[in-house]
């Protein structure tokens, strides 16, 4: 009776460090500029191997960029001032050979189809000249900088299940990046 708990344990135990297991995705940019009286960022993300041979064996994924701008303050905690969400989902048939993303911008929704799987991938993980701010409502002397978050999360999990289960984490991956702080008087 004793090994059936401590098999059981040792079991869990493994699946929650082989769910915590880091991912080699990685976030690239992201680049800041300016063009006439908006705030711009490119940015995009390459997936690792594991998710693009999930992605051609017809597993749908739901990959959320959260673009947000902080102001940094020497002294106190950086104030975040605007953020930006960009949904991308990408669903793959291979049988069919059809390839379709659906991206959502606010309430824009852009549904795209794709000849292969790699066009569709490199379409949704990069996002170029992606408007977060008006630079009117902006400080011209502040000092600001530009964090992208990247995450995949799971299937949906009932929330009954997610409350019980509270320490599985419930995002595939989710990797960060920061821009280099700039000042928006200076040019780019």
């Amino acid at each position: 009776m004793l090994n059936r708990y401590i098999i059981s344990i040792v079991l869990s135990a493994a699946l929650l460090v082989a769910a915590a297991l880091p991912s080699h995705a990685e976030v690239y940019g992201p680049n800041v500029k300016t063009r006439g009286d908006f705030v711009l960022v490119s940015t995009g993300m390459n997936l690792d191997e594991k998710s693009i041979e999930e992605i051609n064996k017809g597993v749908s994924k739901d990959i959320i960029f959260y673009i947000d701008m902080f102001r940094r303050w020497r002294g106190w905690p950086d104030e975040f001032v605007i953020g930006v969400t960009v949904s991308q989902t990408l669903h793959c048939n291979p049988v069919k050979k059809e390839y379709t993303a659906i991206s959502r911008r606010g309430d824009v929704v852009v549904e795209k189809r794709f000849e292969a799987c790699d066009q569709m991938i490199s379409w949704t993980m990069s996002l170029p000249d992606e408007k977060i701010a008006n630079k009117a409502g902006l400080d011209p002397e502040a000092r600001y900088y530009v964090v992208t978050t990247v995450e995949s999360r799971i299937r949906r999990i009932p929330k009954f299940i997610k409350k019980v289960l509270f320490f599985i984490p419930d995002a595939e991956f989710r990797v960060e990046a920061e821009s280099e702080t700039f000042v928006l008087g200076e040019e780019q």
